[in-house]
C-alpha cells in the first residue's frame, strides 16, 4: 500500500521507483494499492495519477469525512489512514497474502533501500511470507 498525495513532493518523486518495483515484481504477485490524501481535490489526484503514469495499479482516496459547519474543521472519520496509523506521507506498507503487515516504510532513500531488500528477500530469494 502506498499512502501518498498529489501535493506531496517526496511522494511524487518516489513514483518512478515504485514503477520500477511494480514492473519487476508484478509477474511474481506484487500488487500496489495507492491510497491518496486528496479527498478535498479528486481532480488533482486524477491528474497526478495520469501525469506520473502510475495508473498501472489501483488507486483510491483515503475516505476522510469532515464537518465544516459553523466555520469549524472537525474530522469525523480519518478514513483508511487511521486504520494503518498513517501520520506522514509518503508511507508504504507491505502486506502479505494473509493480510499480515510485513513491512512499513516512511519514505526517503534509507527506507526505500530497506523496502527493496525486503522485496528481494520475498520475491527473489523465495522466502515464505
Amino acid at each position: 500500500m502506498d499512502f501518498w498525495a498529489s501535493w506531496c513532493v517526496p511522494c511524487r518523486k518516489g513514483n518512478p521507483h515504485l514503477l520500477d518495483i511494480y514492473a519487476k515484481y508484478k509477474s511474481k504477485g506484487l500488487e500496489i494499492l495507492g491510497v491518496s490524501d486528496d479527498d478535498r481535490n479528486p481532480n488533482a489526484w486524477r491528474k497526478a495519477v495520469k501525469d506520473d503514469e502510475i495508473g498501472v495499479w489501483r488507486h483510491v482516496l483515503r475516505g476522510i469525512k469532515v464537518d465544516r459547519s459553523n466555520g469549524m474543521y472537525k474530522v469525523l472519520d480519518d478514513g483508511v489512514s487511521r486504520d494503518y496509523n498513517i501520520s506522514s506521507l509518503p508511507t508504504k506498507i507491505l502486506v502479505g497474502p494473509d493480510g499480515i503487515i510485513i513491512g512499513r516504510y516512511n519514505g526517503g532513500k534509507d527506507d526505500d533501500d530497506k523496502m527493496d531488500k525486503k522485496l528481494i528477500e520475498i520475491f527473489e530469494n523465495n522466502t515464505a511470507l
